[in-house]
């Protein structure tokens, strides 16, 4: 489902032809989730969370890169019914993300937050050429 809106910068009324001169007129196609190249980021989660269901006594992780840091993959992932893969995205933005902690609202950036945790664990690993 692929739906077009109109984007004009400048209307400007011409008064000595009586026309309306449009500058900066475009059409924005604004395309559904599921026809973008992204939407591979929840096919994989999707996958991920199969494997999971397939196997309940492994823990299953999708991992994604930047492009898979948008909201549709979140929403995906928080919205899976029953067992699911866990998630991590590296991020792309720093949005500011607001949890109830304590009966408290925070409302920070998820930069603040993560260099206030402390690390449970730390993984080397060598990715071999190829």
């Amino acid at each position: 489902m692929t739906s077009l809106k109109t984007s004009i910068k400048t209307i400007t009324y011409l008064s000595d032809t009586g026309c309306l001169e449009i500058q900066g007129a475009s059409l924005l196609h604004k395309k559904h989730v599921s026809e973008k190249e992204t939407w591979r980021w929840v096919e994989g989660y999707n996958k991920a969370t199969e494997l999971a269901r397939q196997c309940p006594d492994t823990h299953v992780l999708s991992i994604s890169d930047r492009e898979g840091d948008f909201y549709d993959l979140f929403e995906r992932a928080e919205q899976t019914p029953g067992i699911k893969a866990d998630w991590l995205v590296r991020m792309k933005f720093n949005n500011r993300a607001t949890l109830n902690i304590n009966g408290k609202r925070d409302h920070r950036l998820l930069h603040e937050r993560i260099m206030e945790i402390t690390p449970q664990q730390l993984v080397e690993f060598t990715i071999p050429d190829g």
